[in-house]
């Protein structure tokens, strides 16, 4: 990738109308009513992939919820494939000891309870970079949900599911805003 940048100002670390090039050809051109954010965090982050192309992550602005990551895949040319991931925005460290570091996200804020010793389900997690591109580390996720909340209760946050409020959850996002 080239080139990202706003098509309409310079007014960083907001962006909106993002265009994203290869030798000068665009391969990305965001909805104008998205936002974008550079400069805060280590997004946007572009990884040559070992099958050739490449994986942008770039910080998407979700007011009011929690940003989030757009995953764009790039092979010839062209957005192959496109996903969301949690913001990631705890420094990185190798969790489950396997020489790889994980970065470590929720999807979202959950709702607060009257009773703070009381929290819903909202697992941590756990995406790595392999040779293939960004992945879930579904074991470390499992390993460290099982670890923060006693037990593993799947890879998305329910709300029904109201447990005692966990004392290791900044552990692994010492940075959740």
């Amino acid at each position: 990738m080239t080139g990202v940048w706003d098509a309409t100002s310079e007014c960083l670390p907001y962006v909106s109308r993002l265009v994203c090039t290869t030798q000068g050809k665009v391969v990305y051109r965001a909805d104008p009513q998205v936002e974008f954010e550079f400069k805060k965090r280590l997004w946007p982050h572009v990884v040559p992939l070992q099958t050739g192309g490449y994986q942008v992550l770039l910080e998407r602005n979700n007011r009011p919820s929690r940003n989030e990551l757009l995953l764009l895949t790039v092979a010839g040319g062209q957005v192959v494939r496109k996903q969301v991931l949690p913001a990631l925005n705890s420094p990185p460290r190798d969790v489950d000891g396997d020489g790889r570091l994980e970065y470590a996200g929720v999807r979202d804020y959950t709702e607060g309870l009257g009773d703070p010793t009381k929290s819903t389900y909202n697992p941590i997690l756990l995406y790595e970079l392999r040779p293939q591109g960004w992945c879930l580390d579904t074991s470390a996720t499992k390993q460290v949900n099982q670890t923060v909340w006693g037990q593993f209760y799947g890879f998305k946050a329910n709300e029904k599911l109201v447990l005692k409020t966990p004392k290791k959850f900044a552990t692994y996002l010492p940075n959740l805003e």
